[in-house]
């Protein structure tokens, strides 16, 4: 019983159902248990996704360093500040 509290309560904060972290679907319905499916697909469709991008950028980040470094990439006259100064900056991209 303990446990099965502490679980619904890990399954809360993760924003997951309690059947879906304890992977015990026994009293469920099939139609539940596919509502419950889809609405965590969404949800880790876009967890997903921010890690994805999140990786994507710091990737990004670190080519556009060596790239100015080596004087492949040139930052404006005009800056205001250098790649250093305001890296997260220069490389805040969709």
């Amino acid at each position: 019983m303990f446990e099965q509290s502490l679980l619904r309560y890990i399954a809360a904060g993760l924003g997951v159902s309690y059947e879906q972290l304890s992977r015990n679907y026994a009293q469920m319905s099939y139609s539940t248990a596919r509502a419950s499916a889809n609405e965590s697909w969404a949800y880790f469709m876009g967890r997903r996704k921010f890690v994805a991008s999140r990786q994507a950028s710091q990737m990004f980040l670190c080519w556009l360093e060596e790239a100015i470094v080596r004087r492949v990439v040139t930052l404006p006259s005009k800056a205001r500040f250098s790649f250093q100064e305001a890296r997260s900056a220069w490389g805040n991209c969709d």
